[in-house]
């Protein structure tokens, strides 16, 4: 401070009563009497107690002479609405949804082929099984016929142990590839949630069969089509850690809209910080 400047700051302390010599020099008795003026200004004034413990004099000092006070801090600043925070969570959303709906636009398309060739896998499975049964039985009936015993207890028996042979083989077969259906099924659903494996649902279906009856004149084999499903969505509760993380990255990128509305805010004035 220079002398003009020291004798102007003596002149005000001394408007206010405090009687300080008005010399130019920053001597004892102005620093006091300063020093008393800020006290006083303190403690009738609830906007620099809020800010005088966390910023030094100088600073608050410059915000009021340059009505800029971008660089004091406010601990105490006034909040946001509940309805500023909802807008700014919905252009957040708006914002990150066209990547997040093509991510899960994808991932869902790659669960689906998965999904989609296992039931074909399945069902070329069945029309191998019952070609290959057709073609044991029609060797047993010929080998049968051929020793003349088709009405044997022996010939019944084994055609009992074929068919007992393909329906264990049916069923190891539909164990295997429902696992499989439900294990690619329930780590969709961990990722995307309830509504998103609901999307797969027609995927889950493995309810083709092969009926086999030895004791046909036929070709034994029917195949049954009713529709019955592997894996059930509802046996979870997932949120999905996608829809989670895309709701958190909203959150996050929302924080940095109010942020930013915030600091142009603090930049016209005292009177509308935030």
């Amino acid at each position: 401070m220079n002398p003009d400047a020291i004798r102007q700051l003596q002149n005000s302390l001394n408007a206010r009563g405090l009687k300080v010599p008005v010399s130019g020099i920053l001597d004892q008795a102005t620093m006091s009497a300063m020093n008393q003026a800020v006290s006083s200004s303190v403690a009738s004034n609830p906007r620099l107690t809020q800010i005088s413990g966390i910023n030094s004099p100088d600073a608050i000092v410059n915000a009021y002479m340059t009505n800029d006070w971008t660089g004091v801090s406010d601990i105490s600043g006034k909040p946001f609405s509940q309805k500023d925070q909802e807008q700014a969570f919905a252009q957040s959303e708006r914002a990150l949804a066209p990547a997040f709906k093509a991510q899960t636009a994808y991932d869902e398309a790659v669960v689906a082929d998965t999904l989609q060739s296992d039931q074909n896998a399945f069902g070329d499975f069945l029309s191998s099984e019952a070609e290959g049964f057709k073609d044991n039985k029609i060797a047993q009936d010929q080998n049968a016929a051929d020793q003349g015993i088709l009405f044997s207890g022996s010939r019944y028996q084994k055609l009992n142990d074929l068919k007992q042979t393909y329906e264990d083989r049916q069923r190891q077969q539909r164990e295997a590839v429902s696992g499989d259906i439900g294990t690619t099924a329930r780590n969709f659903q961990y990722k995307y949630g309830n509504e998103g494996a609901s999307r797969l649902s027609d995927y889950y279906n493995l309810g083709q069969g092969n009926v086999y009856n030895p004791q046909s004149a036929q070709n034994g084999v029917t195949s049954t089509s009713r529709l019955s499903s592997v894996y059930n969505p509802s046996d979870y509760k997932f949120q999905g850690t996608a829809v989670t993380a895309n709701k958190a990255a909203a959150q996050q990128r929302a924080g940095g809209l109010l942020s930013n509305k915030a600091n142009k805010l603090s930049m016209t004035g005292y009177k509308t910080q935030y």
